[in-house]
């Protein structure tokens, strides 16, 4: 057994073996035994026909093939496994990806919970987003298109599509709006498409995909439905589409805790809904997407957001990312991507903020612009802030916006060009509730079931990267290949998941009434502060007419109480005499 023996290896091995040192790696042991199995074929002159694949080696190899199918090929060559004609054939038989929202969506979250070990009834977030599909029509005769070097293309890329359902044995047509149609035999396939074609039913040129994800690290989102609509579809429909799924969840009993859309003002005609049969959640928005909210309030040309004695415009950040030591870099502001999110990042970040308070007298009301709406989204995004800490950030920024609103307004500033804008306020709404609801459904609401608030796990954010994904593996994809793509989307979510580094002590404790009391004590005296340092004092605010207000037609006197009002005399006398506030002003 030394060392230094040259069979020392093999001689460990087999020590670890009969030691029982690998009796619970599955994987391990599959490929071994695949590995002894297949040699022994080999040395009989046997092929590997009717070869029994280890199934937690399948999964795992499966996975691969999903995500690379080159790598997949290459290591085939030294561990036996499924044929790539053999992956197809049991694609092909499995069951699709449903179409809509049925009875299949509830038993994959069955499944995806099982998987994980993790218990029903404890909490869930779901999330919703649309995306664009590819919309280009099949031309027909002479319509002047040429395809891959042929004149007057009879096929191209239609949005009608043919899918077979292995399990049912059927060919059914998709892309149209609403279940998909059913073709009554193979060889009346071109048939119905020709006729759906002459008299084409609504088509849908957006995917709605609906995600579900255990707020725990190491487990994966799982995309549970997916739909067609039409680009401009009404706020009922979504309503209906929403409530349903959610009725479906709670009713197999499911607990859903937040549940959350893209920000579109007609999304919150859906999610303003918090109790459903019992079931008590929270509305949300992304906190990354409401970081690059105030981003692009804040460098757009349009508004010059007054805070203050000090404003806050998008010269003053261009000028910073432009010097030499500045964590911000210039392509972030020339050409700049809206959507970037490392952009937005590198803005709100300690470095950034520290370069700009290095010349206060011009950018005072840039940091503490910054200062909160960034501490708002670590409120979300921190993996270290205790909930106290959270609640106490989230209601700051809450009096922070009503400050800011009622000192334009007395001091006759128009909203429209001296606010971040309506959207923007209302994705801060509901961000700041978002996060207290969580803090208070985590502590009442959950029972036996209660544990720790990771509140970056609830987000859309699993959407966009199923979107990314998507359109990693077909750039402008179709129906169709939406669905067929799911399988091999989920395989990509999965092997993506990252591993964090938690404490999960202080995520579990949250604070008391009483905590909230005293953290709303401290938030408003913070936010005394940050006022003081712009220059204004909440006091003086709050004493300050309502310019408003002068402006507001005062009736006629009415000639029948004529002896209860002043006349031209008195009302001198009244006047020339100064009341205690116009003395000590």
């Amino acid at each position: 057994m030394n060392e230094d023996n040259s069979h020392s290896l093999e001689r460990r091995y087999i020590q670890h073996v009969l030691n029982g040192d690998f009796k619970d790696d599955k994987v391990f042991n599959g490929i071994i035994e695949a590995k002894i199995l297949g040699k022994t074929r080999e040395l009989k002159g046997h092929g590997m026909q009717n070869f029994r694949h280890n199934e937690d080696v399948d999964a795992l190899f499966g996975l691969i093939h999903a995500i690379c199918p080159r790598a997949y090929r290459e290591i085939s060559q030294h561990i036996p496994l499924r044929s790539e004609r053999s992956i197809k054939h049991k694609i092909s038989t499995s069951p699709r990806f449903p179409l809509g929202i049925q009875d299949a969506t509830y038993e994959f979250v069955e499944t995806y919970c099982q998987d994980y070990g993790y218990p029903r009834g404890a909490p869930l977030s779901l999330a919703v987003d649309d995306t664009k599909l590819f919309s280009a029509l099949r031309p027909k005769g002479n319509s002047g298109l040429k395809f891959q070097g042929v004149e007057n293309p009879q096929f191209t890329f239609p949005l009608l599509r043919p899918l077979y359902d292995g399990i049912k044995q059927k060919w059914f047509i998709v892309g149209a709006i609403g279940d998909p149609i059913e073709v009554p035999g193979v060889d009346t396939l071109h048939a119905t498409l020709d006729r759906l074609e002459k008299n084409p039913p609504t088509m849908g040129t957006k995917l709605r995909l609906w995600t579900l994800q255990i707020p725990l690290p190491r487990v994966p989102p799982l995309v549970i439905a997916i739909t067609p609509i039409e680009a401009k579809v009404k706020g009922p429909q979504l309503v209906e589409w929403q409530v349903r799924l959610a009725k479906g969840l709670i009713s197999w009993g499911f607990r859903i805790i937040a549940s959350g859309g893209d920000g579109a003002a007609v999304e919150h005609i859906v999610i303003e809904l918090w109790d459903l049969d019992g079931n008590i959640w929270v509305i949300f928005q992304d906190a990354k997407h409401g970081r690059k909210t105030f981003w692009n309030n804040a460098a757009s040309s349009a508004r010059g957001l007054v805070l203050g004695n000090y404003v806050v415009y998008f010269e003053q950040m261009y000028t910073l990312a432009m010097q030499p030591n500045s964590p911000m870099y210039p392509r972030d502001w020339k050409n700049r991507d809206r959507m970037d999110d490392r952009a937005t990042a590198r803005l709100s970040s300690a470095d950034t903020l520290q370069q700009a308070a290095e010349d206060p007298i011009k950018n005072l009301g840039l940091v503490v612009y910054l200062f909160v709406f960034g501490e708002l989204i670590d409120a979300y995004q921190s993996r270290t802030l205790s909930h106290h800490e959270r609640a106490k950030i989230a209601i700051r920024t809450r009096l922070f916006l009503c400050t800011w609103r009622m000192y334009l307004q007395k001091a006759g500033y128009s909203e429209a060009r001296h606010f971040i804008s309506k959207e923007a306020a209302d994705i801060f709404e509901i961000l700041i509730n978002g996060i207290v609801g969580l803090i208070v459904i985590h502590r009442d609401h959950l029972g036996d079931k209660s544990c720790p608030l990771l509140p970056w796990f609830v987000a859309s954010e699993p959407n966009e990267h199923a979107f990314s994904g998507l359109r990693d593996i077909s750039e402008d994809f179709k129906l169709q290949e939406a669905i067929l793509i799911v399988p091999k989307l989920r395989a990509k979510m999965q092997a993506a998941v990252r591993t964090d580094d938690i404490d999960f002590g202080p995520l579990g404790q949250y604070p008391t009434d009483l905590e909230l009391s005293a953290a709303y004590k401290i938030a408003l005296e913070e936010n005394n502060c940050l006022w003081s340092l712009l220059g204004i004092h909440l006091s003086d605010i709050v004493a300050a007419p309502d310019p408003g207000a002068a402006l507001i037609a005062q009736p006629a006197p009415d000639p029948n109480f004529e002896a209860l009002y002043l006349n031209e005399d008195e009302d001198v006398d009244q006047q020339s005499e100064s009341t205690a506030a116009e003395q000590l002003q």
